[in-house]
């Protein structure tokens, strides 16, 4: 589905304009958003294309940490995304992080003094990781646009303020401030093992609405998406594009597959809950 936040930072970019760390030729990068476009249009029915072999020789000249992007072994979604907003220099989510420090030990310190306030724009993937998850029943999406951390020091490792005065405690607060497009990446490896904590998605948050979800399921990959207000099932595995409805019913028949007592097979199709690994939202459209 077109949109516009992909398209003006990808797919008709001025590759001339890019900034990015990722070690990248610019020529290659052109070359990059347009093998995009062009397999972009052949999903859409728009021009004719059935591989993505040129995309994985492109990517082999675009070196980003040991990943083997080009390689025609199954890589993980979530990285994968991250090394392609990488090649782009894809930013658009606007958040504020202030620090404070304190030397009270109460669960709501009086004499905080704040040290750092800053805002800056930065990737529109948030990452949930899986020791977050791990040990946890269930999590909400929309808790990881605020988070706090709260640290507390020892008397020989105090933390040392500005005009080098010692404290024994500091807060970091971090929320997002506005964007038009997020992606919740939510790793489910831990320690090897696969974490099946249940994450809660939102249809609405931070003004914007979810329109896809990826979700690995037995070692494949396949999504949700939303279409003229309605949900949809794909996997490539199938003959056909399978829909589901509304977003609540894209939980009901999980739900309602799990309430029959009879129903010894699996439910037709993957729970979003606890097979999502990526959870798309943008701005209405």
């Amino acid at each position: 589905l077109p949109n516009r936040f992909i398209d003006r930072n990808i797919l008709y970019v001025d590759t001339s304009s890019i900034k990015s760390e990722t070690v990248c030729d610019e020529g290659v990068r052109e070359e990059i958003r347009d093998e995009l476009v062009r397999i972009t249009d052949a999903i859409r029915g728009e021009k004719l294309g059935k591989t993505c072999s040129r995309l994985r020789t492109l990517l082999e000249r675009c070196k980003h940490s040991s990943e083997a992007f080009h390689s025609t072994g199954q890589q993980d979604a979530g990285e994968f995304l991250l090394y392609l907003f990488s090649i782009f220099g894809v930013n658009g989510l606007f958040v504020r992080r202030q620090t404070f420090v304190s030397n009270s030990l109460a669960e709501l310190p009086e004499d905080l003094v704040k040290i750092t306030d800053v805002s800056f724009e930065t990737s529109p993937v948030v990452v949930v990781s899986s020791d977050v998850l791990e040990g946890k029943p269930r999590v909400s999406l929309a808790d990881f646009l605020q988070q706090q951390e709260d640290s507390v020091f020892d008397e020989k490792n105090l933390f040392r303020g500005p005009n080098n005065v010692t404290y024994r405690r500091r807060q970091e607060l971090y929320g997002v401030v506005k964007g038009e497009f997020l992606v919740f990446y939510v790793q489910r490896l831990f320690l090897g093992r696969r974490v099946y904590t249940e994450v809660v998605c939102p249809e609405r948050v931070f003004g914007l609405e979810l329109y896809a979800i990826v979700v690995h399921e037995r070692a494949h990959y396949t999504c949700y998406i939303k279409c003229s207000k309605k949900w949809f099932y794909y996997n490539d595995l199938s003959d056909e594009i399978k829909g589901i409805g509304t977003y609540n019913d894209m939980f009901a028949q999980r739900d309602a597959a799990e309430d029959v007592a009879s129903a010894r097979e699996p439910p037709k199709y993957p729970d979003v809950k606890t097979t999502g690994v990526l959870y798309f939202y943008r701005s209405y459209q």
